[in-house]
């Protein structure tokens, strides 16, 4: 199960920041860095990103495995030994599949799996469970569940604290531990503050065998999605003149033109039919 949680702080710091970035690597992941999954199944902080993160981000999020990445995002970049396009901390917060390769899951094609959600700070907004391709960083398909509205506010529904996600068929893609995640992804468009945490998984050709099938997911505002729901967003496209510019549409259901964005941007979805370059 995936279980995670979080924290809040004020929204300026995420509003501060989130257009304050300077390579692709780094717009890979837009969203804030709060929240984490809190089981045997979770993506954790270790030492495998000292290498391409640097020993000072590990440390921040070992000490606060819930804190905000806001607040790091303005001096992220005079960390010793930081690497964004090693790291991507917009990716999952820069964990490194090294630290969590014992606790990827497997499931097969069609295999429901319930999800479990703990909201402990209510900020209104949407939420989606989805899976993303890591090394592109893209979304797979459309989200597995999603919340379009009213998502994390006072008084929750039955729905947003407990659910069931059921793994699509990605005819042949996800079967490499560390391809692709399960990404929780929450956003507060009214407290400018996201919420997310990945789970690394694998697909099989059947569901026997496999550790902890079913999967827990608690978050204090933690959100599921993507990016709209982190991995989320689309990867940012360095030098692409092709690309949607900023706030133009980049993907979507019947959507036929541009899937990437220019630099200095990245694809959030908001729903199953638009996304925008923000």
């Amino acid at each position: 199960m995936f279980e995670s949680t979080g924290k809040t702080f004020p929204g300026r710091y995420w509003q501060a920041h989130m257009r304050k970035r300077n390579s692709p690597a780094q717009t890979r992941r837009a969203y804030g860095l709060k929240g984490t999954i809190r089981d045997e199944v979770n993506h954790v902080p270790g030492t495998g990103m000292d290498g391409p993160c640097g020993s000072t981000w590990r440390s921040i999020q070992q000490n606060d495995i819930d804190g905000p990445g806001q607040l790091a995002f303005a001096s992220i970049n005079q960390y010793a030994n930081y690497n964004a396009q090693a790291c991507h901390v917009f990716l999952c917060k820069g964990y490194q599949f090294s630290d969590s390769s014992g606790s990827a899951q497997r499931y097969s094609a069609g295999q429901t799996v319930p999800c479990r959600y703990t909201i402990r700070a209510p900020h209104p907004g949407y939420a989606n469970v989805s899976i993303v391709d890591t090394a592109k960083n893209r979304l797979i398909g459309f989200p597995l569940h999603s919340w379009p509205s009213n998502f994390a506010t006072h008084g929750n529904t039955a729905d947003q604290l407990s659910f069931s996600i059921t793994i699509p068929n990605l005819n042949g893609r996800c079967t490499q531990p560390g391809e692709c995640v399960i990404q929780h992804h929450w956003l507060s468009d009214l407290a400018d503050q996201t919420y997310q945490s990945c789970v690394d998984f694998t697909v099989g050709e059947s569901s026997g065998g496999g550790r902890n099938p079913s999967v827990t997911t608690a978050r204090t505002t933690t959100a599921v999605m993507t990016t709209a729901t982190t991995r989320g967003a689309t990867t940012t496209q360095a030098a692409a003149t092709n690309c949607a510019v900023m706030y133009g549409q980049c993907d979507g259901r019947s959507f036929t033109g541009p899937t990437c964005c220019q630099s200095g941007s990245a694809c959030w979805v908001s729903n199953e039919w638009y996304s925008q370059c923000l």
